[in-house]
């Protein structure tokens, strides 16, 4: 082989490489960035929880120094109720006929949100253009009837009421 060819080669490798590895950084800092932006989003919502708490206590305050109506009593009960609800989730409870799984899902929307039910448990998938992909498994003690589930999504909290299989005793 005479040098000219070898040595073209080895550009050509070099090259490749020298490609490949822009690649990869590419890759890695737009990971980095999603991060970051999921990252920024739930201190967002740490913060807005704050935020609430903080003005909770100040109406708490006025409310018991005497500066508030009894009417506004009302208005303060709500906004405990409110970070109470978030507090208590995610929760999975039992009743005599049927399992309920609540949890809080900030930023997804409805439409990205996709509930099914197996055998033995509860799967959901949440598939957003701004997001990856992630599919959660919620296992039940008992057979569930994956058909009879009902979902309802308000306000950013997800209930799915999964009945539980009757099973025939023969």
């Amino acid at each position: 082989m005479d040098p000219i060819t070898e040595m073209s080669m080895v550009m050509f490798a070099v090259l490749v490489i020298v490609l490949i590895l822009v690649v990869v950084f590419i890759n890695q800092r737009y990971r980095y960035q999603k991060l970051r932006e999921d990252l920024e989003g739930y201190l967002k919502g740490l913060k807005d929880q704050e935020r609430a708490i903080k003005k909770l206590e100040n109406d708490l305050r006025e409310y018991v120094m005497g500066g508030k109506g009894l009417r506004d009593w009302s208005m303060i009960k709500q906004q405990i109720n409110e970070l109470n609800e978030l507090s208590d989730l995610p929760s999975f409870t039992e009743t005599e006929n049927e399992y309920v799984l609540r949890t809080h899902l900030s930023r997804i929307k409805k439409d990205d949100v996709k509930v099914s039910g197996i055998k033995k448990g509860i799967k959901v998938s949440i598939d957003s253009k701004e997001d990856p992909p992630l599919q959660t498994l919620y296992s039940t003690p008992k057979d569930i009837d994956p058909h009879g589930l009902k979902v309802t999504y308000r306000g950013n909290i997800l209930e799915i009421r999964a009945p539980k299989s009757i099973v025939v005793e023969e």
